[in-house]
């Protein structure tokens, strides 16, 4: 099996952008209208890794009140969660919840999406809680849509429920830190996924594309490209690169 994440968190906080930035899928709908992703939408990037998308919580906090105390004794916390999406199927109830547990049923990960230009309320710990209590490999990704003003009071309360707290802008990143992400990931995964995570962090580092822009008309230009010491030579605005 290759590594597998469910992107989940609040709804139009940033999980749909994040799916495709990872993926390098641009065939991922992003909206801005709230709520529009509703089923779990899977994205495989050339065989290495695979991300899923999925709806956003709508009642974390009434589904924590339902198993929140049978899960946190539970010896198997995932089979409690199973009973939960059974109980619900013929009612209609929880709609979102039990779409977005899927993925994890099928033994994804977890990466939790939050906003840190909007304030932690209590939907969000609920949130929070509930992906603790599965027991899976999770951390959370800060992706800011605006001003992060209220990320000092995220990270005061993140630490008790994600060993591994990540910033990324899911409409800037480029390559690179698209691979820091990968690595990030891998910090949480078991032995075999963390070294598909890491080969696939370096086939994209690989790809990165480089430009170089150079202005000097006549000279000896150096840099540093991709850990090379790279050196050219101008002359009569011809590059000669004299790397060896």
């Amino acid at each position: 099996m290759i590594p597998s994440f469910a992107i989940v968190g609040a709804v139009n906080h940033g999980k749909s952008s994040l799916a495709a930035t990872l993926a390098e899928n641009d065939q991922i709908g992003i909206s801005d209208i709230p709520g529009e992703t509703r089923q779990c939408t899977r994205f495989e990037y050339h065989g290495l890794f695979e991300m899923w998308d999925t709806p956003g919580f709508q009642d974390p906090c009434g589904m924590l009140r339902e198993i929140g105390g049978a899960a946190s004794e539970a010896s198997d916390p995932v089979a409690l969660f199973r009973e939960f999406v059974k109980r619900h199927s013929a009612s209609g109830q929880f709609e979102a919840e039990r779409e977005l547990l899927r993925p994890l049923f099928e033994g994804a990960g977890i990466v939790y999406v939050l906003d840190t230009s909007r304030p932690l309320t209590a939907r969000h710990r609920a949130e929070m809680e509930l992906l603790r209590l599965t027991g899976l490999p999770r951390l959370v990704v800060l992706n800011a849509t605006g001003p992060a003003k209220h990320e000092a009071g995220w990270r005061k309360v993140l630490g008790q429920f994600f060993g591994v707290i990540h910033e990324f802008n899911a409409h800037s990143a480029g390559a690179n830190e698209r691979a820091v992400l990968l690595r990030k990931m891998a910090e949480v995964s078991p032995a075999d996924w963390a070294e598909k995570l890491a080969q696939a962090a370096d086939a994209i580092e690989s790809t990165n594309p480089i430009l170089i822009i150079i202005v000097i008309i006549n000279g000896v230009y150096c840099s540093t490209i991709n850990n090379t010491r790279c050196c050219f030579i101008i002359i009569n605005r011809t590059i000669y690169n004299t790397t060896t």
